[in-house]
């Protein structure tokens, strides 16, 4: 599932647009990445799926970093973001499904004053089958 969701956003035109990059989309440590606009996909566990798979609900914080600046192309970004990942549905990879994205929120202003980024994150709940 997880596979699934970073695939699809790296493949996607209008992300690409926006300056990201399949090396700016990473589900971990961001701390080595200089390249700003960047995405980290953040998981955590709703709740236990079956023994060895991933395919209980899921949450998905994606947290958009940029320069310092304004909040426009973090916005874009999520927002398309959004229109990607709740039309996802039905994707497969590897015999992994995503069966249901939900959309839960969008964060407030942040700035990352280690990494002298602003931030704002957005929240989707994600389920496999």
């Amino acid at each position: 599932m997880r596979a699934i969701v970073g695939s699809v956003l790296a493949a996607d035109a209008g992300l690409l647009a926006e300056g990201l990059t399949d090396s700016t989309i990473v589900a971990g440590n961001a701390d080595s990445i200089t390249a700003r606009p960047f995405l980290v996909l953040r998981w955590a566990n709703l709740s236990p799926g079956f023994p060895g798979h991933d395919r209980g609900p899921q949450i998905l914080d994606l947290i958009c970093h940029d320069v310092p600046d304004d909040y426009g192309r973090i916005d874009r970004i999520l927002s398309r973001c959004r229109i990607v990942l709740t039309g996802g549905a039905g994707v497969e990879l590897d015999g992994a499904r995503v069966t249901e994205i939900h959309w839960t929120g969008t964060g407030g202003d942040l700035r990352d004053t280690d990494r002298d980024t602003i931030l704002r994150t957005a929240t989707f709940t994600v389920v496999g089958g």
